[in-house]
């Protein structure tokens, strides 16, 4: 069922109504144009993800590193997922090109790795023998 071609609205109250009723979901693909796609990815283009080579810090210790070294950068937000990739988020692209060109980050003694974050890129940890410091 295509909900957009049928007619039919669905909005948030109905469907958690159907959820409680333990009723059929209407279940179908939804198309969206790409250029919707590409604005909600663009929050995105000025952030970094990075990850630790060694051992892992939590996100407190992180968090207040990053900020003590990157607010000159115009740093502005660190989130962290559920696999221990951390994201900084900058208000400018030159100040996140500043923080990547730094290399490899030491966060008490851990290697940080940072990586520029685009549309499509896999936050996978890679494999890593040796780290440049």
């Amino acid at each position: 069922m295509n909900l957009f071609l049928s007619g039919k609205r669905l909005n948030a109250a109905n469907l958690i109504s159907k959820v409680k009723k333990n009723a059929e979901l209407p279940v179908g693909v939804v198309e969206m144009p790409l250029s919707d796609i590409l604005k909600g990815c663009s929050p995105f283009k000025t952030t970094l993800y990075g990850y630790f080579v060694d051992k892992h810090v939590n996100f407190f210790n992180v968090n207040k590193f990053a900020h003590n070294m990157w607010k000159k950068h115009g740093l502005e937000e660190v989130m962290v997922n559920d696999e221990g990739i951390y994201f900084f988020r900058f208000s400018t692209e030159q100040g996140m090109l500043s923080v990547l060109e730094g290399g490899v980050w030491m966060v008490f003694d851990s290697a940080l790795v940072v990586r520029r974050w685009t549309t499509g890129v896999s936050s996978v940890k890679d494999q890593h023998d040796k780290v440049p410091v």
